[in-house]
């Protein structure tokens, strides 16, 4: 099965929107439900805003079907562990202040019923890391971040992840990586 990737923007100018959320709204995820509500509740108004952008993956096998997807966007971190961010990843030039651009992995999630289609690893390292590079050669930035439920610490961990922080606020662990 071949995979593609299409943008939300790209499918917000080629769909009327309430056939799109039609679309969104069948997206099954019963191991993260934060992975349906933030497809349902928060994918349209972040794209609107610029905040992140979204993307699908799709398969001409599925037509309309929304597989996965992924959303990925730019932020602001501070680091009040400066040390720690530079013995994890050498090279990496905090600011003075702590401050400093990151990239941010919002999201990544498949629709329970094609799990076994795809590798969502294999969308990882293929794929959206790509993005994120292409974006570092267009604009800079070095590193990732998710801030992601504790179950899924050893996933990210397998993806390259170290664990930043354990409680940036709430009952998420933030983890980051090298692009």
């Amino acid at each position: 099965m071949e995979l593609t990737i299409q943008s939300l923007k790209s499918s917000l100018d080629e769909l009327e929107k309430d056939l799109l959320l039609s679309y969104l709204r069948e997206f099954k995820c019963d191991k993260d439900k934060d992975i349906e509500k933030f497809l349902f509740s928060f994918a349209l108004d972040y794209e609107e805003k610029g905040i992140c952008r979204t993307f699908f993956i799709m398969s001409e096998d599925y037509p309309g079907k929304i597989l996965g997807y992924f959303a990925i966007g730019l932020n602001v971190m501070q680091f009040e562990e400066k040390l720690q961010v530079e013995e994890a990843y050498e090279g990496v030039n905090i600011h003075e202040n702590g401050y400093r651009p990151i990239y941010k992995l919002y999201m990544i999630g498949k629709d329970d019923r094609y799990k076994e289609n795809f590798k969502m690893d294999s969308i990882f390292y293929d794929v959206i890391l790509n993005y994120f590079k292409q974006a570092q050669a267009l604009i800079g930035g070095d590193l990732l971040y998710i801030d992601c439920d504790p179950v899924l610490k050893n996933y990210y961990t397998k993806l390259g992840f170290v664990t930043y922080d354990e409680n940036p606020g709430n009952e998420l662990i933030r983890m980051i990586r090298a692009i």
